[in-house]
């Protein structure tokens, strides 16, 4: 979630792309509950023109709203959006409660080859909660949100899948009732995706303890046998991607003094708390075959964009995120060989380093960094390779 525009006290563009750098990611998808509501052309080309200019080596995809103003009633101009650069339709941390706008706005989507991310959650049964219902909840003196108010809508939108017959991918699934309607789904051949966020894989209910605002979610951090069934659907496939939710708010925003009153907002920067958390609370022999592969070849046969799954810059090539950015702004956004730049091709430059040394050479485009591959590292064979083509 960048926040810009409308909220740049929280974040701006290019700190949420800085804040993804440090986390490992060079393309990041941006949600639309920025103000004004990313649900028009102007403002999709302001984030993507922001986004180019100010976003050191990470790509920015916005994803436009399902409904003109996230307001549930009347749907956007999907086609328009699609033209400005939009990749994919939700109305964010929104609902839409009206199933035949949804119905719709499915069918809308998939005649552009595009998709609709759902969030799941129905109103009437979580309203006034803040936190997951239970005894803790109970204990606490606080209204809780049922598992029913996920599950029951991704099971709605898994029917109104199943009746369109277009795809729809769910947002940050929490319960294991919503694991379990996802997995059924997928054995009957529906076509339906499905992601979850770092925080229902390594944290439960107890961190809202002592009224922790911090640990305030929409949906709530869920019970421990929630939690084991989301990282179970995660191992098994049923859960196709994690998604950082990265949501950043103000201090003060997130401090009240009122136990877990309904005025604090929702959700934490995650960014770079992924890696940290990938690291330290998640038994690899658990999760860690992933089919981002598959993920990624479904999106793209839907029209989607086609970014990579880039992983941590240090951990990879030895290089912080500072680094990369002063390398970003030396070689003015270009690649170091063709001088292209960055905003003329599908995905973030690369970083080129010498696989036996580890010096960092440069950023090159992905035209030239696969063009003349392990190469880099045998200057003789490369000029013999450059004397060969001139002649």
């Amino acid at each position: 979630h960048l926040r810009e525009p409308g909220h740049e006290y929280k974040e701006t563009i290019r700190s949420g792309c800085l804040a993804a750098a440090a986390g490992g990611f060079t393309s990041i998808c941006a949600m639309p509950n920025t103000d004004p509501v990313n649900d028009n052309r102007q403002t999709t080309e302001y984030i993507l023109k922001k986004a180019t200019l100010n976003g050191p080596g990470v790509h920015v995809f916005p994803i436009a709203a399902i409904t003109k103003g996230l307001q549930g009633k009347s749907l956007c101009e999907y086609g328009e959006l699609k033209d400005a650069g939009a990749i994919a339709f939700s109305d964010d941390g929104r609902p839409v409660m009206d199933s035949q706008v949804m119905r719709r706005a499915m069918e809308n989507a998939n005649e552009f080859n595009s998709i609709i991310i759902s969030h799941s959650e129905d109103l009437g049964l979580s309203q006034n909660g803040v936190m997951n219902e239970g005894t803790l909840a109970a204990q606490m003196g606080l209204a809780g949100i049922p598992n029913a108010a996920e599950s029951i809508m991704v099971m709605r939108d898994i029917a109104l899948c199943e009746l369109t017959r277009t795809p729809i991918h769910i947002a940050h699934v929490s319960t294991r009732e919503s694991v379990y309607a996802i997995r059924d789904a997928k054995t009957r051949g529906i076509p339906v995706t499905a992601e979850t966020a770092p925080h229902y894989l390594t944290l439960c209910e107890d961190s809202v303890k002592d009224y922790n605002t911090n640990a305030k979610m929409n949906p709530p951090l869920r019970s421990i046998q929630d939690r084991e069934a989301v990282l179970t659907g995660l191992a098994d496939g049923t859960i196709d991607a994690i998604a950082s939710d990265h949501a950043p708010h103000s201090s003060t925003e997130k401090e009240v003094e009122s136990k877990l009153r309904k005025f604090c907002w929702n959700g934490v920067p995650e960014f770079d708390g992924v890696p940290i958390r990938a690291d330290r609370q998640i038994d690899t022999d658990d999760v860690f075959l992933i089919n981002t592969a598959h993920t990624k070849k479904y999106y793209e046969k839907k029209g989607g964009s086609k970014f990579r799954a880039e992983t941590n810059l240090f951990r990879l090539y030895g290089v912080t995120p500072e680094q990369f950015d002063n390398l970003y702004v030396e070689q003015e956004g270009c690649c170091a060989i063709c001088g292209k730049h960055q905003s003329e091709f599908k995905r973030a430059l690369d970083v080129d380093h010498d696989h036996k040394t580890k010096v960092i050479r440069g950023l090159l485009c992905s035209n030239c960094n696969i063009a003349i591959g392990k190469l880099k590292d045998n200057p003789v064979l490369l000029r013999k390779a450059a004397d060969y083509l001139e002649k």
